[in-house]
């Protein structure tokens, strides 16, 4: 079952249409104390995001592939979005003040984010970003006790 709205072309033109770069380039801006090297590896950091994912699916042609690839993506993007979001916060309650750097980067994951959800059917997004609210959480299959998420007993070689 395809979860895509779009087809590999739209997709593509659509990350890298001008507009998102300059969306990036407007939010990397308001980054005031930022000096312009900081600004140039943080926009660099989101874009080789984004282009390896068009790489990705430049070469894939089959429509259920692609779809997986792009869910795939959303959810790496949505897991480190996440994470960015997590050291924000602790950070702002340990010292006060967020982390500019990885505050930006969380703004500019978030419109990746938003550019890729536009092709992604949304009831995958709610079913993705609800998992991602309890990763570990396993749902009950009614046969007893769900496997564990991690395995304590293996041993290491």
């Amino acid at each position: 079952m395809a979860t895509l709205d779009c087809s590999q072309e739209e997709l593509r033109a659509y990350l890298l249409d001008p507009k998102l770069d300059t969306e990036w380039k407007a939010t990397i801006a308001e980054w005031s104390d930022a000096s312009d090297a900081s600004k140039a590896e943080t926009l660099e950091w989101i874009r080789s995001m984004r282009d390896e994912f068009v790489g990705v699916i430049s070469i894939v042609d089959d429509p259920e592939d692609l779809c997986y690839c792009a869910v795939v993506r959303y959810i790496e993007v949505k897991c480190r979005w996440i994470l960015l979001n997590n050291q924000v916060n602790y950070t702002m309650v340990r010292t006060g003040s967020p982390p500019d750097e990885v505050m930006y980067r969380a703004c500019i994951a978030a419109q990746l984010l938003a550019a890729l959800e536009v092709h992604i059917r949304s009831h995958h997004v709610e079913a993705i970003t609800d998992f991602l609210a309890e990763p570990t959480a396993v749902p009950d299959l009614g046969g007893g006790m769900p496997p564990p998420i991690v395995n304590v007993k293996k041993k290491m070689s």
